[in-house]
C-alpha cells in the first residue's frame, strides 16, 4: 500500500465517520434448542474490494458487567488494512487484508441494571501541527459533542472517554474478518490472551445478562440487535420487528429491566405510534419515579418519550398536543429579524443566497469569539437576538430537543402533514444555514435522515400518509428557498431531489482539472433540465393522481410543477383521472404557472368542450368565472355554438362572479329573456340566497342594479295567483331574513311596487298579513307598512310617511300617493300628515295638500292655516301668507298676527310688520273697525318691540282727531294701559291720552 494512503491523516479521520462494524448474529433457532449460537461475521461486505480511499474502521461489541455489576458494553476497534498486490505490473491498493487487528477498546458502563446507550464518539489518532503539548499520547477517544475540527482538533478534555484504552502489542486481537466465528469462540480467543479489561468482566454469552428462557429464544435475535447493534437505524429496525412479532408481556418487562434509555425511549415511541396501551401502567410509574439509568439528559429523554406515549392514548391530551404543535409549528422556520446590527423589515424576504452569505461570514453563529490578550485566552460571547423568540428558539439558539420532540410526537400521532412541513423547514435555507453556520451540519443531516426515514416508511406502509406529507412538503417551497449561491437553483434541496428526482444519480465532475466543468454543473440547475419521470416510488404517485393535481395547483416553483407535469403526462391512469374530473378542476389547472402543464390542460379542456353539443350552464359559469382570456374566449365560443341560454338559477350564479360587470351584456340578455315563471323563481332565489350574498360580500355596481330595476317590468306578465304567491313569499321572507343586503331590499321594493295600486289592492284581498314583533330593516318595514295600508284602506302613520319620503324609491312614493288619493277624506282630518305633504320635496304631494286645503270648511281650514304659517319650511309659510291675503284681506285673525310676530322666519315677521305699519300709518285707510282691530290686537302684546309700539301711540292721537266717535273708546284703552306695571307702556299711554284731551296735536306731527 502506498505511503500516501498509510499516512494520509484526513483519510484516516474519514474512516471513523463511516465505520463498518462487525455484526454479532445468530442462526435461526428451533424452540427446543437449549443454547443460542452467536456468530461474528459481516453480511454487509460481499467482497474484499474496498473502493474508498481510506481504511475502514472495524468494531466488535462485547457484553459484560462493570465493577458495580451493571450490564455494560466493551467495544473493540481495529483499522482494516489494505493488501499490497499487483496486476499487470501495476500496484492495486484497494484489496482488504483477510484479518483485522483490533488495537484498542473502550467500555461503556450501564446503570441500575440497564445497559448503556450508544453515544457518538471519535478516535483521534494525532492532533497535528497546532498541538503544543508534544508529550500528549494518542490515539484518544472523545465524545463528539466535545470536539470540533477546523484545521486542527479543538478538544474539550471534559469529553474524553476515560475508559478508552490501547492494547499492548501482545494483547492485540487478530480475527479473520471474512470467516464467521461464534461469540463464544471470540470470547475464548480474547480470554486466551489473558487481557485485563480493567473494571470490566466479559460475558461468555449475551444471554448471561438477558437470561431468556428457551420459550423466548425466537425473540433473541431482535432483542440482541436492538440492544447492541452499533447502527442506530438497525437498532430501531429490530425494535420495530420485535413489537410487530407481538411478543408476550415478559419480553417487554425484560426490555424495561435491562434496556438502555435509548431503547426504552424508542419502545414507548413505537407503542405510541401503534396506539398500544400495554405498558401504560409502567409508563405512569416511571414518570413518577426518580430514575437514574444513565446521564440526566438521557433520563429526561426517557420521560419525554413516555409523555408522548401517555398523551397518544388519551384523546383529550393528544388533541391538545396536536393543536399546540400545529399552532407553533411555523416558529420552527427561523426567519431573521436582526442581523449584523441591523433590523430586517417585516415585509422583506431573504433568499437562500443571502442566508448562505450570512453563514459564510459567520454572522449566524450562536457565539462570537475573540482573543483576549490581557487574559491570554480565547473569549466567547453569546450573539445578540436575531430570531423572534418562540417555542423553538430563544432568539439565538435553536432548541434541538424541542425540535426532536416535535418530530417524535408528529410521528407517534401520525401527523403526516406536520412531518411534511418539518421536512420543508429542514430543507429551506433558514434552518439549513443555521446548522451549517454553526458547524452543525451533522445535526442537520441527522434530522433530515430522521424525517426522510419517517416519510419513506409512509411510502412503504401507508401511501396515503406519504402523499399527505408530500402535499405539505412540496406546496411549501417558494422561489426564495433554494440552498446555494445560485438564484433559483434547487438541485441542492435534498427533499426535492429525493422525492421528485430520485432516479437522477448524476454527480458533478471532480478534481482540479475539471474545475470549470464542475462550476458549470453546479451553477446550472440539473433538475430543471430533466425530462420525464424521476420521482420516488412511481406507483404511489400513479395511484394518487388527484393529489398530484393538488400539488400542481398549489405549488410555487417550477421544479415541483415540472415533476407533476411528467407524472400526469406519462401516467397510464391520467385519462381515467381526467374523465372523472369536473370542468372547474380542469379550468383551474389551465392556470398553473408552469406553462407546459397549463398548455396540456388547455388542450384537454378544449377537446372536451368541443365535443359537447348541448349547452351546459354550470360549465359556462365556470368558464366565464376564470380570469384567463383564453378560457373566456372558449366560453363565448361554447355559448354561441350551443345557442346558450341561462335559467333563473344560473343567472343567480352569475351574480356571484368576481367580475360580473365584464359580462353585463350576457347577464342583461339572459335576465330579460326569462319567462314569467323563470323571473318569479329568480326573485325568490335572490331572497333565498340573501345570506350567501352577504357572506360573500356581494356589492353590485350601478349598472347591474339598473338592469335589475329594468327587469321588474316583467312582473306584470306574472299571473294573478303567482303574484299572490310571490307577495306572500316576500312578506314571509322579510320577517325570516331580517338582515338582507340593502340592494336586495331595494330590489324587493321595486318588484312589489312595480304592480299597480289597483292590482295590489285586489291581490292583498287574498293575503293575510301577520305583522310580527320582530326586528327588521327600515326599508322592509316600509314595504310591510304600505301593504298593510293598502289592504286596510287607511293612511300610513306620519312616522312611516316621513321615512318613506326620505328613503323610498320612486315606485314606493308613487304607491304612497295613490294611498293618499284613495283616502282623501281621512287625510283632510290628518293635519299633521297634510303638513308633512306641504313640507315634502315631492311636488305632487304639495299640490294634493293644497287641493285639500282649498276644499276644507272654513273653521278646519283656519286650523290648518295656522299650522302652515307656523311651518319653518320657506315654501310652506309663504303659501300660508299668500292665502292670508286671499282669504282674509287686511283683517287677519288675531291668532295669526301673534303667530307671525313670534315666527322664527324674518320673512314672516317682516310681512306682518309691514302690514301693521301700513294700516297704522294710513289710519286704516278710513276703515275705523280695521284700525281699532289692529290697535286692540297690537297694543296689549307684552313682547311687542318698543319701536313698533311707538308707531301705535303716535297713530292713536291722529286717529282720534279724525274719528271723534272713537275718542271715548281710545281713552279707555289708554287709561287701562296707563295703570300697567310696565312703566314704559304706562308712560307712553298717558302721554298719548294727554295729547288727545288737550287737543294739542299737530297733523304733520
Amino acid at each position: 500500500m502506498s505511503n500516501s494512503k498509510e499516512n494520509n491523516f484526513l483519510k484516516t479521520v474519514f474512516s471513523f465517520l463511516k465505520p463498518k462494524e462487525d455484526l454479532i448474529k445468530q442462526d435461526k433457532l428451533n424452540d427446543n434448542e437449549k443454547s443460542i449460537n452467536c456468530l461474528i461475521g459481516n453480511n454487509n461486505l460481499q467482497t474484499k474490494t474496498w473502493k474508498k480511499e481510506y481504511n475502514p474502521l472495524r468494531t466488535i461489541v462485547l457484553w459484560g458487567w462493570d465493577s458495580d455489576n451493571n450490564p455494560s458494553f466493551l467495544i473493540l476497534y481495529g483499522k482494516h488494512e489494505f493488501k499490497s498486490t499487483e496486476s499487470d505490473g501495476e500496484s492495486i491498493n484497494n484489496i482488504l487484508e483477510d484479518e483485522v487487528k483490533y488495537t484498542s477498546y473502550a467500555f461503556f458502563k450501564g446503570s441500575e441494571g440497564h445497559l448503556p446507550s450508544f453515544q457518538a464518539v471519535r478516535i483521534i489518532e494525532e492532533d497535528g501541527y497546532y498541538n503544543r503539548n508534544k508529550d500528549e499520547e494518542f490515539p484518544k477517544m472523545y465524545y463528539k459533542t466535545g470536539i470540533k475540527y477546523s484545521w486542527y482538533w479543538n478538544r474539550d478534555e471534559n469529553y474524553v472517554v476515560k475508559e478508552f484504552k490501547n492494547l499492548e502489542e501482545e494483547n492485540k486481537i487478530i480475527l479473520d474478518y471474512f470467516t464467521e466465528i461464534t461469540y463464544e469462540e471470540c470470547v475464548e480467543k480474547i480470554e486466551a490472551l489473558n487481557i485485563n479489561f480493567s473494571g470490566f468482566k466479559l460475558a461468555k454469552h449475551p444471554n448471561e445478562i438477558l437470561k431468556l428462557d428457551t420459550e423466548y429464544y425466537k425473540y433473541y435475535s431482535n432483542i440482541y440487535n436492538m440492544l447492541s447493534h452499533k447502527n442506530l437505524y438497525m437498532r430501531k429496525k429490530n425494535l420495530k420487528q420485535l413489537i410487530e412479532s407481538n411478543p408476550p408481556k415478559e419480553i417487554y418487562d425484560l426490555i424495561l429491566n435491562v434496556g438502555s434509555t435509548e431503547v426504552i425511549s424508542g419502545l414507548f415511541l413505537e407503542l405510541a405510534k401503534q396506539n398500544n396501551a400495554l405498558l401504560i401502567e409502567e409508563a405512569r410509574n416511571i414518570i413518577l419515579s426518580d430514575i437514574n439509568w444513565a446521564a440526566e439528559s438521557y433520563n429526561k429523554g426517557v420521560k419525554r418519550c413516555i409523555d408522548i406515549y401517555i398523551n397518544s392514548l388519551n384523546k383529550e391530551l393528544r388533541e391538545n398536543r396536536e393543536n399546540l404543535i400545529r399552532e407553533h409549528l411555523h416558529e420552527m422556520d427561523l426567519h431573521l429579524i436582526h442581523i449584523n446590527g441591523k433590523d430586517i423589515p417585516k415585509n422583506k424576504i431573504l433568499e437562500g443566497a443571502k442566508y448562505r452569505k450570512y453563514a459564510a461570514q459567520e454572522l449566524l453563529r450562536e457565539y462570537y469569539g475573540r482573543y483576549d490578550y490581557e487574559k491570554g485566552e480565547w473569549v466567547e460571547n453569546r450573539a445578540p437576538q436575531r430570531y423572534k423568540k418562540g417555542l423553538y428558539t430563544d432568539g439565538v439558539m435553536l432548541n434541538t430537543i424541542t425540535l426532536k420532540n416535535t418530530i417524535e410526537e408528529a410521528e407517534a400521532y401520525g401527523l403526516a402533514d406536520v412531518i411534511g412541513k418539518i421536512a420543508y423547514y429542514l430543507d429551506a435555507p433558514r434552518l439549513t444555514y443555521y446548522f451549517k453556520g454553526n458547524g452543525k451540519s451533522k445535526e442537520l443531516k441527522y434530522f433530515k435522515r430522521y424525517v426522510r426515514r419517517i416519510i419513506d416508511s409512509y411510502a412503504k406502509n401507508d401511501p396515503k400518509k406519504f402523499i399527505e406529507a408530500m402535499k405539505s412538503l412540496l406546496t411549501s417551497y417558494t422561489k426564495y428557498d433554494y440552498v446555494c449561491k445560485f438564484k433559483g437553483n434547487f438541485q441542492f434541496n435534498d427533499f426535492i431531489k429525493h422525492y421528485l428526482y430520485y432516479d437522477f444519480k448524476e454527480k458533478p465532475p471532480v478534481g482540479w482539472d475539471n474545475w470549470y466543468a464542475r462550476h458549470e454543473w453546479m451553477s446550472n440547475d440539473q433538475l430543471i433540465k430533466l425530462q420525464g419521470r424521476y420521482e420516488f416510488m412511481k406507483e404511489i404517485w400513479d395511484n394518487h393522481l388527484e393529489d398530484v393535481l393538488y400539488i400542481a395547483v398549489n405549488s410555487n416553483i417550477d421544479h415541483v410543477f415540472k415533476a407533476c407535469y411528467y407524472i400526469l403526462k406519462d401516467s397510464e391512469k391520467t385519462n381515467e383521472l381526467i374523465n372523472n374530473m369536473c370542468y372547474k378542476e380542469l379550468i383551474d389547472l389551465t392556470q398553473v404557472s408552469y406553462e407546459p402543464l397549463g398548455n396540456m390542460f388547455k388542450e384537454i379542456l378544449t377537446d372536451k368542450i368541443n365535443k359537447i353539443n348541448k349547452f351546459d350552464s354550470r360549465l359556462m359559469i365556470d368558464l366565464i368565472n376564470s380570469n384567463s382570456e383564453f378560457i373566456n374566449d372558449l366560453a363565448m365560443s361554447f355559448f354561441k355554438r350551443t345557442n346558450g341560454l341561462f335559467k333563473s338559477s344560473d343567472i343567480l350564479d352569475l351574480m356571484f362572479l368576481d367580475d360580473l360587470d365584464k359580462w353585463i351584456s350576457l347577464f342583461k340578455n339572459n335576465l330579460l329573456s326569462l319567462d314569467r315563471n323563470g323571473y318569479s323563481n329568480f326573485i325568490k332565489s335572490i331572497i333565498d340566497n340573501s345570506d350567501k350574498f352577504k357572506q360573500h360580500n356581494i356589492n353590485l355596481s350601478k349598472d347591474i342594479k339598473d338592469i335589475l330595476s329594468l327587469s321588474t317590468n316583467k312582473v306584470e306578465n306574472i299571473l294573478f295567483n303567482e303574484k299572490v304567491d310571490l307577495i306572500l313569499y316576500v312578506i314571509s321572507s322579510i320577517f325570516e331574513k331580517s338582515n338582507m343586503p340593502e340592494w336586495i331590499e331595494l330590489f324587493i321594493e321595486e318588484v312589489i311596487f312595480s304592480i299597480s295600486y289597483e292590482e295590489l289592492e285586489n291581490l292583498l284581498k287574498e293575503i293575510n298579513i301577520e305583522s310580527k314583533q320582530k326586528a327588521i330593516s327600515m326599508r322592509n318595514r316600509q314595504v310591510i307598512s304600505i301593504l298593510e295600508a293598502i289592504k286596510n284602506n287607511k293612511l300610513l302613520s306620519d312616522a312611516q310617511f316621513i321615512s318613506i319620503l326620505e328613503s323610498g324609491t320612486s315606485q314606493m312614493i308613487k304607491i304612497v300617493f295613490e294611498i293618499i288619493m284613495e283616502n282623501s277624506e281621512e287625510l283632510s282630518k290628518r293635519f299633521s300628515t297634510l303638513l308633512i305633504m306641504f313640507e315634502s320635496d315631492v311636488t305632487i304631494l304639495n299640490k294634493k295638500a293644497e287641493e285639500i286645503f282649498e276644499s276644507m270648511e272654513k273653521e278646519e281650514q283656519k286650523k290648518l292655516h295656522g299650522m302652515i304659517i307656523d311651518s319653518p319650511v320657506n315654501k310652506v309659510y309663504l303659501f300660508g301668507l299668500r292665502k292670508l291675503d286671499e282669504i282674509y284681506g287686511d283683517l287677519f285673525p288675531k291668532e295669526f298676527i301673534i303667530q307671525m310676530l313670534e315666527h322664527t322666519s324674518s320673512d314672516v315677521k317682516a310681512y306682518i310688520s309691514n302690514k301693521t305699519n301700513e294700516i297704522l300709518n294710513n289710519l286704516g285707510n278710513g276703515d275705523e273697525k280695521l284700525f281699532m282691530y289692529y290697535i286692540k290686537t297690537l297694543i296689549f302684546l307684552p313682547n311687542r318691540i318698543s319701536k313698533s309700539k311707538n308707531n301705535i301711540y303716535e297713530a292713536i292721537p291722529k286717529f282720534a282727531v279724525k274719528h271723534k266717535n272713537k275718542l271715548k273708546e281710545l281713552e279707555e284703552i289708554l287709561l287701562d294701559i296707563g295703570g300697567s306695571n310696565i312703566i314704559i307702556d304706562s308712560e307712553r299711554a298717558l302721554v298719548a291720552l294727554a295729547q288727545i284731551r288737550k287737543g294739542d296735536m299737530s297733523l304733520e306731527g
